[in-house]
């Protein structure tokens, strides 16, 4: 098993040994078949024919003898002489008379007719034979025998039968006379002949007849001078059932024999024609000789060719088969001699092919590594980079920048779910086209049948097709022109699609299952960035809506707020400054309002009444909200302030709004405290009441001092009832 299962050669000379005896073997055996069934069927045409050819034969012979009969008894000869020869004693000399003359004419019908033994005219009454060619037989009665019972009425023949007074096997034909019965019996050596007859039969060939009582008729059948009876073989017995057929099957020897068999049904016999097996098939057997003989050389010349053959495929195969072994112990130098330009010859060079081009793959297998690594290294930054972005739009652009520029892909674009999730819209895209697709709106309805990215986002499956010029569901673009491959990956956040990374390369197959693994990994990178941006999103919108609420609540805590030193307000005045008038309030006035239009201390000039001022305005702003001016005028109107002077008034502004909430905090909270102080004497005083009474005594009191009223009641009683 071991040698079997080592040796090439061995295996291809026994295949190919097998590959050639198998085919001969087979059509040997079909020719054999197919020769021995036409033989056969050419066997059961011939006897078919043969047996066709006896029956009619047969057939007409029966039909002129009865032709012949029925001449007979219409001869004038016999209407005139056999009424007298039947009515009259045959002492009577019209009766004589009569018989001499159709005894004469009898016997000359019957020297004509060879197939006939005896012709005899039976009286009417009794069948009593009346004449006869044979003068013996007069006197004889037939009243029982069917010819006479049925030759009394028409033209009858009786089958097959031993007749007695003939002491032999004979057809009776009968036809009626005046005032009898003619009768013709025949000599059966014709229709042996007939059976006999060994044309078309071969050597062992031969045809038979059988009656009905299982009787054989032809005289050949004869042992001993008796007729066979009794013998039963398969067309015997299906022929005597009235059956026509054909069959292989033993004969009444024993013989193995090719048979047709018939039913003569106006005959009521049974005719065989049949042949052996032997003779039929020798033709076929000798053929079988010859082409087992003819196969024998085959299988001889094909063994030696074979062997030849696999010495010649298995030498080279080995060949390559021993540099193999040397390639995989690590010498990629090793190549095979190509000797031939056939099929082991291109093997050859194929694998030599290989050996090199795994030489060079091995050689540039770091240089693959290294790209695949650096791919993978752009990812990660990438992700970092993502990471850190926290605004969508930004993020979004970021992410289809980097994938086409550092990936190197043709085109990129993010398409998002829309609020309701019913259309996926372009958020991002690279390029030219990528903007314009982003300007208009470009989308495309989730349950589009003609989108690739559009069955990735509902399947949740990245979507990959190699050539989507033959893709049935993919939505050409014309911004895109040299699109051939194309790659949908989702953006599943919390296993909810929110959108699909699109990637297109202009080169049929551009894109594998490395940039499937690639993209994969960037877009859940790109789902947790967005994630995150959303998040940022809400809680910069929550921070804003608590930055309005602050600052709601900081107007309104200032609005709350009273100064008591002129209205909020303090003017201050060099000694050598005259008092403000009506014309400097106005200006007052007027600079505060200025102060709330600019952002920053700036100077600014105003007029009232004639009387002109040049003031440095700033307003006291506390977060986004002015609380308060501050304004400083110079004695001179014309004189100027300076950067310096700017950046004082800047900070002193900015230092009394801090100082003034500070305050105003601190006011509040002491307003808070001393309110809680107060509750709290209260309630310590209410605690100490021992009976309702003084309940009520010291609430009324207590509230009535601490809230400085002029009335105080406090009633402790149920409401009276509506009775």
């Amino acid at each position: 098993m071991r040698f079997w299962q080592k040796s090439l050669r061995t295996r291809l000379t026994l295949y190919m040994l097998l590959l050639f005896v198998l085919p001969v073997v087979a059509v040997t055996a079909l020719a054999y078949q197919q020769g021995r069934s036409a033989l056969l069927n050419s066997t059961w045409d011939r006897l078919e024919t043969a047996a066709t050819l006896k029956e009619n034969d047969i057939q007409r012979w029966l039909a002129d003898q009865k032709n012949l009969v029925r001449l007979i008894a219409r001869n004038p000869v016999l209407d005139r002489y056999s009424p007298p020869l039947l009515t009259l004693d045959e002492g009577n000399s019209e009766f004589q008379t009569a018989h001499r003359i159709l005894y004469r004419y009898l016997n000359g019908a019957l020297a004509e007719s060879p197939d006939v033994l005896e012709f005899a005219i039976l009286s009417d009454v009794g069948g009593k034979v009346i004449l006869s060619t044979t003068p013996e037989h007069e006197g004889n009665f037939h009243v029982t025998d069917t010819f006479f019972t049925e030759g009394r009425h028409n033209t009858y023949v009786q089958d097959v039968y031993f007749s007695p007074s003939l002491n032999r096997t004979t057809i009776s034909i009968a036809t009626p006379v005046e005032g009898g019965v003619l009768v013709a019996h025949l000599n059966l050596d014709r229709l042996d002949w007939i059976v006999l007859e060994r044309a078309g039969l071969g050597t062992t060939g031969e045809a038979y007849l059988v009656d009905s009582l299982n009787v054989f008729v032809s005289q050949t059948r004869r042992e001993e001078g008796e007729f066979l009876r009794g013998v039963h073989t398969e067309g015997i017995d299906r022929a005597l059932k009235g059956e026509n057929g054909r069959g292989l099957y033993p004969n009444y020897r024993g013989v193995p024999v090719i048979g047709v068999y018939r039913w003569l049904e106006g005959q009521n016999m049974a005719l065989l024609v049949e042949i052996s097996e032997q003779e039929a098939f020798a033709p076929v057997v000798r053929f079988g000789y010859i082409l087992t003989g003819i196969s024998l050389a085959v299988m001889l010349m094909a063994g030696g060719v074979t062997y030849l053959l696999s010495r010649q495929i298995s030498e080279p195969v080995q060949a390559i088969a021993r540099t193999a072994a040397r390639v995989a112990e690590g010498d990629l130098s090793q190549r095979v001699a190509v000797r031939a330009r056939d099929e082991i010859g291109s093997l050859a060079d194929n694998f030599n092919q290989m050996t090199t081009q795994l030489q060079t793959l091995y050689t540039n297998l770091e240089q693959m590594v290294a790209a695949r690594t650096r791919r993978l290294e752009i990812v990660a930054s990438l992700g970092e980079r993502l990471s850190a972005i926290l605004e969508l739009e930004r993020l979004l652009a970021e992410v289809v920048n980097q994938v086409k520029d550092n990936l190197g892909y043709y085109h990129a674009h993010i398409y998002l779910l829309d609020d309701q999730r019913k259309n996926l819209v372009v958020a991002e895209g690279s390029g030219p086209a990528g903007q314009e697709m982003k300007e208009r709106g470009h989308s495309i309805p989730l349950d589009a049948p003609t989108s690739l990215v559009a069955r990735a986002a509902r399947t949740n499956t990245i979507v990959r097709v190699d050539n989507v010029r033959e893709a049935p569901d993919w939505l050409p673009n014309p911004l895109l022109p040299d699109t051939y491959s194309e790659m949908a990956v989702p953006i599943v956040i919390e296993g909810e699609v929110v959108g699909v990374l699109d990637v297109q390369e202009d080169k049929i197959a551009g894109l594998d299952e490395g940039d499937a693994s690639l993209l994969r990994s960037l877009a859940n990178q790109v789902a947790v960035a967005i994630r995150n941006a959303r998040l940022f999103a809400k809680v910069e919108a929550a921070l804003a809506d608590a930055h309005r609420l602050q600052d709601r609540y900081r107007v309104q805590s200032w609005q709350k707020t009273r100064l008591l030193s002129l209205k909020g307000q303090h003017l201050h005045r060099r000694p050598a400054a005259p008092p403000p008038d009506e014309t400097r309030q106005q200006l007052f006035r007027r600079a505060a309002d200025e102060a709330f239009r600019h952002p920053s201390p700036a100077v600014v000039t105003m007029s009232e009444n004639g009387t002109k001022a040049r003031a440095l305005v700033a307003p006291i702003v506390l977060g986004d909200r002015p609380i308060g001016t501050l304004q400083l005028h110079h004695r001179d109107p014309q004189a100027g302030w300076d950067e310096d002077q700017l950046a004082i008034v800047a900070a002193v502004a900015e230092q009394v709004a801090q100082t003034a909430e500070n305050l105003r905090l601190f006011e509040e909270t002491r307003r808070q405290a001393s309110k809680e102080q107060l509750l709290r004497q209260i309630t310590n005083r209410i605690r100490q009441a021992p009976t309702l009474n003084h309940l009520a005594k010291i609430a009324a009191e207590a509230l009535g001092d601490a809230l400085g009223v002029s009335h105080a009641v406090v009633r402790i009683a149920p409401p009276e009832s509506e009775e």
